[in-house]
């Protein structure tokens, strides 16, 4: 584990920087890009091309993986999407399988990560609707079935959708905030909010409101959801960050993880420009908020942002803060070695706790 107590005063007036701790695993594997099952199933599309317009179609018989493949080449990413061909294939793998168990192990084998996790998600879900009970992270998360495809991490972001869809929001939120590991209670967090995404924030959609009420340990993962898109389009990105920080990030208590929200909207739509540079910088501007800042801000590029960007994003930084930046960018999106560094913007007080 990597321990350090250094004063960044000179460079952005944080205190303490919450390292990752590099013996709680590997960094986390990157996952296939939809370009690998583009070439994977080059085959298939070319057997379903249609002659008119040589584009797949699925035949009049399609299974879920047929109708799951012609999602990934109509639209790559295809997550949301790919949640219903999940438990498709879970209810087609039950069929012949002894236990809901086997089922799962035989749907995450058909899934792989197509449609990025999204049809994985969408299995685990099937599989504790089956079981009829909240399924156990731990457990869950540690089946060989399960690791061959994903981390524990974004597992638990996967149980997070199947205990959204097995409880009340405020149960399933509760679920996630049992987990000891703040990583672990901040991915599943997502999960929930992700799935119940269009009735979460209400009519209104005070995110500020409804952040505040949830569990601790879930603040990050609703201030995630409800403004990583706030500020995503604007043409002065550091300008629409600010705005949204000075109209939503007004609560003490969740300070940090609305920043940590806020951030994620650097880099939302943008991948590959130079808006990840722009984000640091102003990431070192925000004293002790810089490591929530800097998290919100590679997030996602962790998985779906180039090396190029990673590397521009934390060369704008100095110091420890730019050392972080580094080890989050390399440690990936769901790593369970950002547990201090969640803990460090979506932790509470003992009264809290």
């Amino acid at each position: 584990m990597r321990l350090s107590v250094v004063s960044l005063l000179a460079v952005c007036g944080a205190a303490d920087v919450p390292w990752l701790d590099t013996s709680v695993e590997a960094p986390e594997r990157t996952p296939p890009a939809p370009e690998v099952y583009a070439r994977k199933d080059a085959g298939w599309r070319k057997q379903h091309a249609t002659t008119a317009h040589g584009r797949p179609k699925s035949p009049p018989s399609a299974s879920p993986l047929d109708r799951l493949k012609l999602e990934q080449f109509r639209h790559p990413t295809c997550h949301s999407q790919a949640h219903q061909l999940g438990r498709e294939i879970f209810a087609d793998e039950r069929k012949t399988r002894a236990s809901p168990d086997a089922a799962l192990d035989a749907a995450l084998g058909v899934c792989e990560y197509r449609c990025t996790g999204g049809c994985l998600h969408g299995a685990v879900g099937a599989y504790a609707a089956a079981r009829g009970a909240p399924p156990d992270i731990a457990e869950l998360c540690a089946r060989p079935a399960m690791t061959r495809v994903v981390g524990a991490g974004e597992c638990a972001h996967a149980v997070g959708h199947a205990l959204a869809l097995l409880q009340s929001e405020e149960d399933a939120l509760r679920g996630c905030a049992a987990a000891p590991d703040y990583s672990v209670a901040h991915y599943c967090a997502g999960g929930v909010v992700m799935e119940t995404a269009s009735t979460f924030f209400g009519r209104k959609r005070d995110v500020r409101a409804k952040c505040e009420r949830v569990p601790p340990k879930t603040r990050a993962a609703c201030y995630y959801f409800g403004l990583r898109s706030r500020a995503s389009g604007a043409r002065n990105r550091t300008a629409a960050v600010e705005e949204t920080m000075k109209n939503i990030c007004t609560s003490k208590k969740t300070y940090k993880a609305c920043v940590y929200g806020a951030a994620t909207a650097f880099l939302k739509n943008k991948m590959h420009t130079d808006v990840g540079a722009q984000g640091a910088r102003f990431c070192a501007t925000l004293g002790d908020a810089t490591w929530a800042c800097i998290d919100g801000l590679m997030f996602r590029t962790a998985k779906f942002g180039s090396e190029a960007l990673r590397r521009g994003a934390c060369a704008a930084l100095r110091g420890d803060a730019a050392a972080l930046c580094r080890d989050v960018a390399a440690a990936g999106m769901y790593s369970l070695r950002k547990g201090a560094l969640v803990g460090s913007y979506a932790g509470c007080s003992s009264s809290e706790c």
